[in-house]
């Protein structure tokens, strides 16, 4: 298992108490009157003068024996909870378009992840897996253990969360029309057993299969719709299926498989079908039998998901693991599906096809392994099955309340903002305030996660957006009566606040995780619960009406999950060079509205900022005069995939050696986009892949390299 530099990380610090009371009770202010304020100021005080000292000596004393002062308590909270994993817990990401030709079938662009998602798995478990980094700073890389063989198991009281061990987590298992199937992957000796072709093969055998089964027996066998129940439900229906010896065989395949693909037999077409599709399936009725792919899911594990037109998504168990360990993940995946291709090419070339480098270092041994698929046969009595349907009725309630719509904003992004020296994160979270308030009148409570990746077993602290400083740039930017300096005064000072929030949680010096710690001492030691857990101020900094994260890539097109709260909006979001997508989730509230107002506080942003500048043709001889040494390259367009734009206000980057790799992503792009697109080369342009970056083979991106080579 790959543990990189992790015993160069230090512990996550435990806060000074007086710094922590002060900073929450800082962040209590902008949710309340000036009265309330100081009601939950005294409880504040109290709490400092009593318990608060008591618990936190006791917490200091636990934390000399553990690696974490919180990482316990915190994953623990993952698995309390008793109500559905879907739109509460579980994120998707939805990848960005594969760019070679044949993988908008289903059967070849899954088999091309599957491939090089293997082949991730045995460099994790080689050791060989780069270590990712945050500038100079290498980051925990213990979430990764978590994040193959290891599977969420439903408990009466409690969820757990088990690892399998590597001998035992050698398949994945595939759904196809709600049937399961499993075929083995890896060899003892952490080589892959089979090539792309034989992944195909047995995709293909599989789909051929499971579409011989009307949907109205498929449905009838549906268990994988069990893991969509509360916890409470599907661990006691678990609990029965076990007592049968083949059910219980099959259970133990799925829980030990390295993930679940999903094929599903729709085509999605719109960024909304898209997300739609990762975040909880699609619900479909024919002659009122569920036909949609929300059966077709197994939410306990990690999930691919890769639609009939090559769609592909990725939708995640988050007890064990981030978002950022996924993300990694995926871009590493997505970056050897077009090194595959670029190889192809490349080895048809006079020049020996050696230029461009694998990801992986990882081989393919055909050892006489059986690697041929199985279905996983139930055997249900009429309790199960009824158990099956009713499950069903409750996902697909769930989901005909669920709205999520997709903002592709794409008149300006990252290098904009930037140019205006300005945090691309900070402005998008004033944005996420800004809209709430325009449409619903008042100012909400705010949530984004920050990374704390820096330290041994870190996993997130919260930020929290609203502050006096974002309240003032509000009323200002929607003020007629107030100059654009006036507007543009009030934008710096929130955020560069929201900036010194960020950079504080990063390090880890946010108050809540120390409190939430604080609160499981008390129960660890039999204490009652301190008041200023149950105290108004509490309850209302935790109505997250707001949930946003920021997480993504050039790998990905969209980010997302459910509401958090009854009454309020998840918004993932995704801040690229030229563009800002977003994905907005609410229990039927004013979801498109909010889109709206989201894209006409950019697009009134842009007024008040500085123009990008223009570019000027300059002749040769003025060049020669002004002795210029520049050689014309643009940095943005020149720029690596070399980091990861999420969660936090650091620059994240990898390794020379993965960056020497991913470079020749970008020559790899430049090969693909001649072969697909059959661009002509203009003469005196460079054919090299440095006028390319990962980031703009995308959807959007296709449209902007055509610009800069011309038609």
């Amino acid at each position: 298992m790959s543990t990189g530099k992790q015993e160069e990380l230090p512990k996550l610090p435990v806060p000074k108490l007086e710094d922590t009371l002060k900073r929450y009770y800082d962040r209590l202010v902008p949710l309340m009157s000036q009265e309330e304020a100081e009601k939950q100021k005294k409880i504040v005080d109290k709490f400092m003068k009593n318990e608060a000292p008591i618990l936190h000596e006791a917490l200091l004393e636990y934390n000399k024996t553990r690696e974490s002062y919180v990482a316990a308590f915190w994953n623990d909270s993952y698995l309390t909870p008793i109500s559905t994993v879907v739109l509460n817990l579980n994120p998707f990401f939805v990848l960005a378009d594969d760019p070679t030709p044949e993988r908008g079938n289903q059967i070849f662009r899954a088999a091309s992840l599957v491939f090089s998602a293997l082949k991730f798995v045995c460099s994790l478990r080689s050791g060989t897996l780069a270590n990712d980094m945050a500038k100079d700073k290498p980051l925990c890389m213990s979430q990764y253990h978590n994040l193959f063989g290891s599977s969420r198991i439903a408990g009466v009281e409690k969820d757990k969360f088990v690892v399998f061990p590597p001998n035992e987590a050698t398949h994945i298992v595939v759904i196809r029309r709600q049937q399961l199937y499993y075929f083995e992957c890896l060899n003892e000796n952490n080589t892959v057993a089979l090539n792309e072709f034989d992944i195909c093969k047995n995709l293909a055998a599989i789909v051929a299969d499971a579409d011989r089964i009307s949907h109205e027996e498929a449905t009838k066998s549906a268990v994988g719709i069990l893991t969509t129940e509360d916890r409470t439900i599907w661990a006691k229906m678990r609990q029965k299926l076990e007592a049968n010896q083949d059910n219980g065989d099959n259970l133990k395949t799925i829980d030990q498989a390295l993930f679940v693909l999903c094929l599903d037999h729709n085509s999605p077409q719109t960024g909304d079908e898209l997300a739609a599709n990762a975040l909880h399936g699609t619900y479909s009725l024919e002659n009122n039998v569920q036909v949609g792919t929300c059966t077709n899911r197994w939410y306990d594990k990690l999930q691919l998901v890769v639609c009939e037109n090559g769609a592909a998504g990725v939708n995640f168990e988050h007890s064990g693991v981030d978002g950022h360990t996924v993300l990694r993940f995926v871009s590493d995946v997505f970056a050897d599906t077009i090194l595959k291709f670029a190889q192809r090419i490349t080895k048809t070339m006079p020049s020996g096809g050696n230029y461009v480098d694998s990801l992986f270092n990882v081989k393919v041994e055909k050892n006489g392994r059986e690697t041929y698929p199985f279905k996983l046969e139930w055997k249900l009595d009429l309790e199960e099955i009824d158990a099956i349907r009713v499950a069903e009725v409750r996902i697909s309630d769930k989901i005909c309340q669920c709205d999520t719509e997709v903002l592709d904003f794409t008149d300006y992004g990252k290098s904009f903002i930037v140019s205006n020296k300005l945090s691309p994160d900070a402005v998008v979270q004033l944005a996420i305030q800004f809209g709430y308030w325009k449409l619903y009148g008042r100012f909400a409570s705010q949530y984004e996660p920050a990374q704390t990746k820096t330290f041994r077993h870190g996993r997130t602290e919260a930020i929290r957006a609203l502050t006096p400083e974002l309240i003032e740039f509000c009323l200002a930017f929607d003020d007629d009566s107030k100059t654009n300096a006036q507007k543009l005064e009030a934008l710096a000072k929130a955020t560069k606040r929201h900036s010194d929030l960020t950079r504080e949680a990063s390090i880890g010096q946010g108050p809540e995780r120390h409190l939430f710690a604080l609160r499981n001492i008390a129960a660890m030691k039999d204490m009652p619960d301190p008041e200023i857990f149950s105290s108004y101020g509490w309850r209302e900094l935790n109505n997250t009406i707001l949930s946003t994260s920021n997480c993504g890539n050039p790998s990905l097109a969209y980010f997302g999950f459910g509401p958090v709260v009854q009454d309020g909006f998840g918004i993932g979001y995704i801040i690229k060079d030229d563009s800002i997508s977003f994905v907005v989730t609410s229990h039927h509230r004013q979801t498109h509205r909010y889109i709206s107002d989201l894209r006409g506080f950019f697009l009134k942003l842009r007024e008040i900022l500085t123009p990008d500048q223009a570019v000027v043709v300059l002749s040769r001889q003025s060049k020669k005069a002004n002795n210029s040494d520049t050689d014309g390259t643009n940095s943005e367009i020149s720029s690596e995939m070399n980091g990861y734009d999420m969660w936090n206000e650091l620059e994240f980057h990898q390794p020379e050696e993965v960056k020497n790799r991913k470079r020749s992503v970008g020559h790899a792009i430049m090969v693909v986009s001649q072969q697909k697109k059959n661009w002509k080369e203009k003469s005196g342009r460079k054919a090299g892949g440095e006028h390319y970056h990962f980031g703009d083979f995308t959807r959007a991106g296709i449209k902007s390299i055509k610009n800069v080579l011309g038609s």
